[in-house]
């Protein structure tokens, strides 16, 4: 039973990443930081299996690798979403500040 839940895991994350691939790629902001959640969810809720005896062994390592290749592409992504995000943020703080001086 618990190398059927893991592998149901599995998909969940691998469906996950797929969530925060197309957030990445919409115009709100909100889509991609409740994407990312799930994928904290889905990530969080993995199980340590050994999958060695497993008949399922070939479909868990071909969820992991493309997994991990989604991960790869989408680092980079996300990165620069972050760093956008903290740039606007910092804009809104410089202009808060601009505000106060002229008050």
């Amino acid at each position: 039973m618990a190398v059927h839940d893991a592998l149901a895991r599995l998909q969940a994350l691998h469906d996950s990443l797929l969530a925060v691939k197309d957030a990445l790629t919409a115009p709100e902001d909100e889509a991609l930081l409740l994407a990312l959640a799930r994928y904290d969810e889905a990530a969080a809720a993995q199980l340590s299996v050994d999958w060695s005896g497993s008949p399922q062994r070939q479909q868990a390592v071909a969820l992991m690798t493309a997994s991990q290749s989604m991960l790869e592409e989408l680092l980079p992504l996300v990165r620069r979403a972050r760093d956008e995000s903290q740039a606007a943020l910092q804009n809104v703080h410089n202009a808060d500040k601009l505000n106060r001086a002229y008050r």
